[in-house]
């Protein structure tokens, strides 16, 4: 699997954890031939120079491709549990309903 944003990891706003500031990380590094992104469900897809080497990795024989379809959207909501500091026994609320979710 392929990551398709990589933060160039050395930028005044990767040194602060802000990744989605990163100029690097709003370029998009993978493609099917579609500008400026797209084909995810492709058979191939090119990788950007700095996806190859920092932004891909091997599945795991244990994690079905259908499994495997849920770690983007698990890592976004990952990351914003943890950027939101939300604690154990804390009440939250989500609102709104992306297309992953409505499609449940």
């Amino acid at each position: 699997m392929s990551f398709h944003h990589i933060p160039c990891e050395k930028c005044f706003y990767c040194e602060r954890r802000l990744f989605s500031q990163c100029q690097q990380y709003k370029t998009t590094g993978l493609t099917a031939g579609f500008t400026p992104n797209g084909g995810g469900f492709a058979e191939y897809v090119k990788a950007m120079p700095w996806v190859a080497d920092r932004g891909v990795i091997k599945l795991p024989d244990n994690v079905s491709f259908e499994e495997a379809t849920f770690l983007e959207p698990i890592n976004t909501i990952l990351k914003a549990v943890q950027k939101a500091r939300i604690e154990k026994g804390e009440t939250v609320l989500v609102a709104g309903c992306g297309p992953s979710a409505c499609n449940f």
